[in-house]
């Protein structure tokens, strides 16, 4: 039977009652402190935000002073290399020195500095095994054609990517014709590095694959692609712009070359934008025909 309760049943011993203003002081009241941590919350997330943006501007600096260190040294290394003369020694080589300073100072550079160039951060070449000059060639082109400044100027500046047997390449055959009377061009100077690099076996082995080339089962844009690819190992079979153009036409699918066949085009480039808009035209009508036969 439970314990009946009144009046004189007391508290439980050990017990101390509560009042209501204690259990108010005892219990946090809800928001008090939501302000003030919020705006530590936030000078915290200022001070990480202010330490990210520091360690980001030494970073930078830090390169930027080791880039300034390594231009520093290039120039060095192009004001003490020694003078390549083409004719007979007619005068002495600190003369030629400084008439190369002189001539580096008048050629067009058209506000490309040494030091802009090695910021593009363009692919290096060291002249090893593996390494294929064309294709090095070929990405370096794509942004040389785009700068503003003269051949040769461009020419002084990829020999800042020439590493190891490709650096003392450039140095003993390639300054002397930089500051010549009559300095060497781009397309030489493509032409001089493919030679110098790439083996006489694997050049013959390119021009065979490019007097075999056909379209065959590829698109006209692939086909254009591999031609242009192997076009440049072959200046024996096509020296000229119109013999590319009969050699790429010889190598087109049978109906294509039969409606291409024809037709005068002055440049390769237009011959190959007739065959993609032809191809694509025969393409929609197959594709018509199929559908009327569903």
């Amino acid at each position: 039977m439970p314990p009946k309760r009144g009046r004189g049943r007391g508290r439980p011993r050990g017990t101390v009652p509560v009042s209501s203003g204690s259990r108010a002081r005892d219990e946090p009241e809800i928001g008090s402190n939501s302000a003030p941590n919020m705006e530590d919350n936030q000078n915290l997330q200022d001070e990480l935000k202010q330490q990210i943006r520091e360690e980001v501007q030494q970073e930078f600096a830090a390169r930027e002073e080791l880039l300034r260190q390594e231009l520093m040294d290039i120039r060095r290394r192009l004001d003490e290399r020694p003078a390549v003369l083409l004719g007979p020694p007619a005068i002495g080589v600190r003369e030629e020195q400084i008439r190369r300073q002189e001539i580096r100072r008048v050629i067009p550079e058209g506000g490309v500095t040494m030091f802009n160039f090695l910021k593009l951060g363009l692919p290096e070449f060291h002249g090893e095994d593996g390494e294929d000059p064309g294709e090095f060639a070929e990405q370096i082109e794509k942004v040389v054609k785009r700068l503003p400044c003269s051949d040769a100027w461009a020419i002084e500046l990829v020999g800042l990517l020439l590493k190891g047997n490709a650096w003392t390449w450039f140095k003993d055959h390639i300054e002397g014709l930089i500051y010549n009377d009559a300095p060497i061009d781009w397309e030489q100077f493509r032409q001089k590095l493919t030679i110098e690099f790439l083996s006489t076996g694997e050049r013959e082995n390119r021009m065979m694959k490019f007097e075999r080339l056909q379209q065959r089962g590829s698109s006209v844009a692939e086909y254009a692609k591999e031609f242009q690819n192997l076009c440049k190992y072959a200046k024996v079979i096509v020296p000229t712009e119109e013999a590319k153009i009969n050699r790429f036409r010889r190598g087109l699918t049978a109906h294509l070359y039969s409606t291409l066949a024809a037709g005068r085009y002055t440049s390769l480039s237009e011959l190959i934008d007739t065959a993609k808009q032809i191809e694509m035209k025969y393409k929609e009508e197959r594709k018509k025909r199929d559908q009327r036969q569903k």
